[in-house]
């Protein structure tokens, strides 16, 4: 680190391993940088005057190109938190194409192929309208209005067609049931949460 004119030199590493693409944090107190110091290459922080080193990722892959989130207004808001009855998990849609169209999806669910889980973990709060099990299968990927959707083919014992939902895997809200569907079991449901907050 220096002064703009390049005098006051200091240095902020000691390590014998590559320290590379540093980032400056918004309020230009931490750096990120990427460094293979612990082996394999992780995104690290450390402060403008040296202290205070931490990694923060330790995954199998190679880590690079550390970026800070921008001051965003939203970020320093408090996140909605559920709002479920005791008895269930979410409501029941009062509008028929709620679940079943493109521009009206479900707003709670999350693509199987991120989780490395299988498509039945999709929507594991929702049940059929009798409380019979969903079985899912991913048809299609979609984007509409900025967000990803997954359409899906839903079906449950005694149903004579499956029913083709959408649902969206970027945003969230208190779910509802769409029409001819209940909700399930709150420990899903808080999962399912869970999984979209994290």
């Amino acid at each position: 680190m220096m002064n703009a004119d390049g005098s006051n030199l200091i240095q902020l590493t000691h390590y014998k391993s590559i320290v590379e693409v540093p980032s400056w944090s918004p309020d230009s107190q931490m750096i990120a940088f990427a460094s293979d110091m612990e082996g394999n290459r992780d995104i690290f922080i450390i402060s403008a005057n040296g202290a205070g080193l931490n990694r923060l990722t330790d995954l199998p892959q190679e880590d690079f190109y550390p970026s800070w989130s921008p001051q965003l207004g939203f970020l320093e808001t408090s996140l909605p938190e559920p709002t479920a009855a005791p008895e269930s998990v979410c409501v029941n849609s009062e509008d028929s194409l709620y679940g079943f169209s493109p521009e009206n999806p479900i707003k709670i669910g999350f693509d199987p192929r991120d989780e490395g889980a299988t498509e039945s973990a999709c929507l594991p709060w929702l049940l059929g309208p009798q409380g019979q099990a969903i079985t899912i299968s991913l048809l299609d990927e979609i984007r509409v209005n900025g967000s990803k959707l997954c359409k899906v083919s839903v079906t449950y014992e005694d149903q004579d067609t499956a029913d083709i939902l959408y649902f969206d895997v970027f945003n969230f809200e208190q779910p509802k049931a769409p029409r001819g569907y209940t909700c399930g079991s709150p420990l899903e449901y808080l999962k399912a949460i869970t999984a979209a907050l994290y």
